[in-house]
């Protein structure tokens, strides 16, 4: 795995286990009002029970990194075009957003 060639700390970070107290401290600060991913998900789903999505959610977590991979529909994201201002007809006139699934988010703020 890559974080062998990480100096200790770093790879001891990466190897730490996933906690439900952790991604429910996570959930509670993810943006309520953010676009849901593929799935409809949104972050105001998983903020109903922080702690009980954090522990369901640390469980899958931790198998899918033994495993190694994750789903595919984790591995897929989508991009919207949003207008700034001026004219339509220039793309420089449009900011890309990145829509993912709220899971993996929460797996990349751990």
């Amino acid at each position: 795995p890559f974080h062998k060639s990480l100096p200790p700390p770093d790879a001891e970070l990466l190897d730490a286990p996933i906690t439900a107290d952790k991604l429910a401290g996570i959930i509670r600060h993810l943006r309520r009002n953010s676009a849901p991913g593929l799935e409809g998900l949104g972050a105001a789903l998983y903020q109903l029970d922080p702690k009980a999505c954090g522990s369901v959610v640390a469980v899958v977590f931790e198998y899918q990194l033994r495993r190694g991979e994750l789903l595919a529909s984790q591995r897929k994201s989508s991009v919207s075009l949003l207008y700034k201002k001026g004219d339509r007809r220039y793309p420089g006139k449009y900011r890309p957003i990145l829509l993912m699934q709220v899971d993996v988010k929460l797996l990349s703020n751990i």
